[in-house]
């Protein structure tokens, strides 16, 4: 399909972890850290206290590298595996050939069936509707009572079948998706075991798009503008989903099989009105919904009659949601969860605890990132209007200060707007761009951006953030509001649960905030659905017709080489104009398992669209 190339190239740019170690370490010379803010210690003082850092700094380094060398073996595993991929060339055609390289699981004497598995979960969520929801528990439920037409592998992306047996592009604009022919629901209220149909696929990711009147306004949901280029999703018989573009459409793959992109029944929807509840929750996935809730968690039970033989093999999975950190490693190391790290993220300065344990496997996985670390707010009012504005703010901040703080002892290197190995700009150039120099003069040049754009004497922003999911949007928060004060902006904290934050954002009813906001499978997913002016996730009300020209171009590159320099090119425009200030690194990323627990895919929150082939190994 279109990018044919991708696949095979993210596999092979690993991030190098030296390189990452390395950063850290130069990052640690670079700034004293917290501790110098506002101080007024003398040159020699602030020297002292400088190599005191970076002393620190080398150890927390040294005790990462040595914790990760634990998990070595299994990344070159994972490598080993990739070079198996590159070997197979229908494997590397598949994107554009459709075909299915990934073999259903079938039953093994040294599998052990049964039993249930538990974990928590970091956040409470508003609702569970995958195709509404702007966050995550949502998809991780219904990845598991639920397929999509396709899903992921847990580290690249890579679409791969799961209702479609394959799919061909017989055209640039045509997408026909062949789907396996003994699918049911669970025989449950109103479907009761009924077949699934190409009529169903057509209805769920219209319904994803936003395009039906289900009691949203059309356009409305977070992912909408993902599938603007969509002309039609067709079912002209049961097993055949025929999609058709506007016009050649490069990430339409990625977007049809990301976890939220589920199946769902038409029926439900009708019922009940939409998908918030956990009785809602009804599919064709691996496992059954015995009981969901948003704020609680959920317990799903084996589907007797799920499609692929001998899957799943657990009995059940339960999830409690926990927040609090110390909290969540409590429930790990009291065997209440098999599972440790919020979206795949252990603090450095923790990693070396858990690598440590007997009874723990570190998975360890290079992060292809399409994360927005974002510091502003809705470019059409107050100050922000101004671009001099939005530019002081992006010179005045300290991304070494926030990195260290953020991630507390793992090794980052620097990225911008998207922390993509292959997509996002190099850490050599984001170090010529402007917000990564010298902070002494980079602060005296964001003064007079102010002074020029009539703010001399500086102005206040209420701004938005929260202490949840994890602590890293808060610890931002803090770094950044001395930083501001140096140029004479004052952040004024207002500190929300997360709920409430999102639902502010949705309503653009915010003057400013200290966030962080998940992209996925595509860098059109975050250069589109955050920045293009219909953009359903342009919280920034950034409205620029260069801008959009440049990101309706690379959404139509069918050459991957020549889409990666559209897509860097529309990073260095975001740059200029500012529309929020990034922070983001280029980094890895960490889950601790349970030994007993197998069949773990490491890789972002999309792993548990592996779940029904986990299982438990007693004797490990």
């Amino acid at each position: 399909m279109t990018e044919r190339n991708y696949w095979d190239r993210i596999q092979r740019r690993r991030v190098d972890r030296r390189s990452l170690l390395q950063a850290s370490a130069r990052a640690g010379v670079g700034a004293a850290g917290l501790a110098l803010v506002g101080c007024g210690d003398d040159d020699d003082d602030d020297a002292a206290v400088a190599q005191s850092v970076v002393d620190q700094t080398d150890q927390a380094v040294d005790q990462t590298d040595q914790a990760v060398d634990q998990t070595d073996q299994a990344v070159d595993q994972a490598e080993q595996a990739a070079q198996a991929v590159d070997q197979a060339e229908q494997a590397v055609e598949q994107a554009d050939a459709g075909e299915d390289d990934q073999p259903v699981a079938q039953p093994d004497d040294g599998i052990a069936r049964g039993g249930t598995l538990k974990a928590y979960w970091p956040i409470k969520e508003s609702h569970l509707d995958p195709h509404s929801s702007r966050e995550h528990f949502s998809a991780v439920l219904w990845r598991t009572v639920s397929n999509g037409i396709l899903s992921q592998e847990p580290i690249t992306a890579k679409p791969r079948a799961d209702l479609a047996q394959d799919w061909e592009t017989p055209e640039p604009t045509v997408f026909i998706f062949n789907l396996h022919e003994n699918v049911r629901f669970h025989d449950k209220a109103p479907v009761n075991g009924r077949a699934f149909t190409a009529e169903d696929a057509a209805y769920s990711l219209a319904r994803l798009a936003s395009r039906l009147d289900d009691g949203a306004e059309a356009g409305t949901y977070p992912r909408a503008s993902s599938f603007s280029s969509v002309l039609a999703f067709e079912a002209p018989d049961l097993q055949t989903l025929r999609v058709v573009t506007e016009k050649p459409f490069a990430p339409l793959l990625s977007f049809i099989s990301n976890k939220w992109s589920v199946m769902v029944a038409k029926e439900v929807v009708e019922e009940f009105g939409d998908l918030r509840k956990g009785e809602t929750a009804i599919g064709t996935g691996p496992f059954i919904v015995e009981e969901a809730d948003s704020v609680r968690g959920a317990r799903v039970v084996r589907n007797p009659d799920y499609f692929k033989e001998g899957l799943p093999y657990l009995d059940a999975i339960e999830w409690t949601v926990v927040s609090d950190p110390s909290a969540q490693e409590a429930a790990y190391v009291s065997d209440q969860s098999a599972i440790h790290g919020s979206f795949g993220t252990i603090p450095g300065t923790d990693l070396p605890r858990f690598a440590s344990r007997d009874d723990t496997t570190i998975h360890e996985y290079p992060l292809n990132s399409f994360l927005l670390g974002a510091i502003g707010g809705p470019n059409t009012k107050g100050p922000l209007m101004d671009v001099r504005v939005r530019q002081a703010i992006n010179l005045a901040i300290d991304r070494a200060d926030i990195g260290r703080v953020a991630y507390p002892g793992s090794p980052l290197s620097e990225a911008s707007y998207m922390a993509s190995p292959l997509w996002g700009l190099s850490t050599e150039e984001v170090l010529t761009l402007p917000g990564w120099g010298d902070k002494e003069l980079e602060r005296q040049e964001a003064r007079q951006l102010l002074d020029a754009a009539g703010y001399p004497d500086g102005f206040t922003l209420v701004t938005n953030t929260t202490e949840l999911y994890p602590s890293y949007h808060i610890d931002r928060a803090v770094v950044v509001q001395p930083q501001l004060a140096e140029i004479g902006i004052t952040a004024d904290l207002n500190i929300l649960e997360f709920g409430a934050l999102k639902e502010l954002e949705t309503a653009r009813d915010f003057e400013f905030t200290i966030a962080s906001y998940a992209f996925f499978d595509d860098p059109d997913s975050q250069l589109f659905n955050a920045f293009h002016s219909d953009g359903s996730r342009n919280y920034w009300e950034f409205q620029d017709e260069t801008y959009n020209a440049m990101v309706e171009d690379q959404r139509s590159e069918l050459d991957v080489d020549t889409r990666i320099e559209k897509v860097k090119e529309a990073q260095r425009y975001l740059h200029e104009m500012a529309p929020v200030a990034a922070d983001d690194w280029f980094r890895f990323g960490n889950w601790a398992t349970k030994n007993y627990l197998q069949g773990f895919e490491a890789g972002s929150s999309v792993f548990h669209a592996g779940a029904e082939g986990w299982w438990i190994d007693e004797n490990a």
